[in-house]
């Protein structure tokens, strides 16, 4: 009841900021006053209560450093549950949400790691704390940082992370509208878009697009460190209907809205990213045996069928 009471109370306050901040400063107003976040200067840095507790890395520093072409993302579709992902120890790899339950089981350590949902935080302090002990460098949005200061703080102590925006809501500016965004492209090749809602930044400093799902964020950002080849595993996107994803138990089952999204938003998404393969410009393999996502949209393979394809590339 207590946790119950406060979330109302923090709903309250989110709606009366929202009236506060004005519309195209709305991501603003579910933020917590006491936290600050500033990218540059002598001042920069993330800061809760007036305590700084970590600086943000750039993520053009992170671009310097990587040396391999090929990268894997591990989502959390409910097929990943019979998965064996022991072939990708020896490659970079990207976790989101709940997948590090899979790596734990696996023996294996993240090398990235995406969140953009601050209800995940909320929802699942336990894996947050898994996601820190494992150590891997960490992608949040300004709205997850937000979220971490008020259950832990600590937490951003312990890691290293970059920051990225949610389809162009940069932090403590004004919102870009779709058409700014299509006028943003229209001289800008790095940034791939026709509508302003559906695209793909090829340089996530400047801002990501949604899809509304995890997978597409850390498909963006990978691509952002210089992953050209990048498999795709635990994206079923609701394939099995009502299926849970693989770490989540019936009492525990959190709201999806991957089926409501799926035409408008993540399916369109998933073009943007075939267009570019088509190009050259990336390589996408979906290895979800059970993917909603049509082949011919992102090709299938296998994990070992992937894994012998890199292994006969002259990279």
């Amino acid at each position: 009841m207590k946790k119950k009471l406060s979330l109302l109370k923090r709903h309250a306050r989110t709606k009366w900021l929202r009236h506060k901040w004005g519309r195209y400063y709305r991501h603003m107003a579910e933020l917590d006053p006491r936290f600050k976040l500033v990218y540059t200067g002598s001042d920069k840095g993330v800061f809760w209560k007036g305590n700084k507790l970590n600086e943000a890395t750039p993520i053009n520093l992170l671009k310097q450093q990587q040396t391999n072409r090929a990268a894997f993302i591990v989502a959390s579709g409910p097929s990943l549950r019979e998965m064996d992902i022991q072939a990708i120890s020896n490659h970079t790899s990207f976790g989101v949400n709940g997948s590090i339950l899979k790596f734990e089981e696996q023996g294996i350590s993240p090398d990235f790691y995406v969140i953009s949902d601050q209800s995940f935080v909320r929802e699942h302090p336990d894996i947050i704390t898994k996601i820190v002990e494992a150590g891997p460098h960490a992608f949040f949005t300004p709205a997850v940082l937000n979220e971490i200061c008020l259950i832990e703080p600590g937490w951003l102590k312990a890691i290293q992370f970059s920051v990225f925006e949610n389809h162009f809501k940069p932090h403590n500016q004004k919102i870009l509208t779709y058409r700014e965004i299509v006028e943003l492209a229209s001289t800008d090749q790095e940034i791939v878009t026709h509508t302003g809602k559906v695209g793909f930044s090829l340089n996530p400093e400047k801002g990501v697009f949604t899809a509304h799902t995890i997978v597409y964020f850390a498909l963006q950002l990978a691509y952002g460190l210089g992953f050209s080849t990048i498999g795709i595993l635990g994206m079923d996107l609701g394939s099995n209907g009502s299926a849970l994803r693989f770490y989540q138990s019936n009492h525990r089952k959190a709201p999806s809205h991957v089926v409501r999204d799926y035409d408008t938003a993540i399916l369109p998404s998933f073009m943007v990213v075939r267009q570019l393969i088509q190009q050259g410009v990336l390589d996408v393999y979906n290895l979800s045996p059970n993917s909603r996502l049509p082949d011919s949209v992102i090709p299938k393979l296998t994990l070992p069928e992937l894994m012998n394809l890199l292994s006969s590339s002259p990279d």
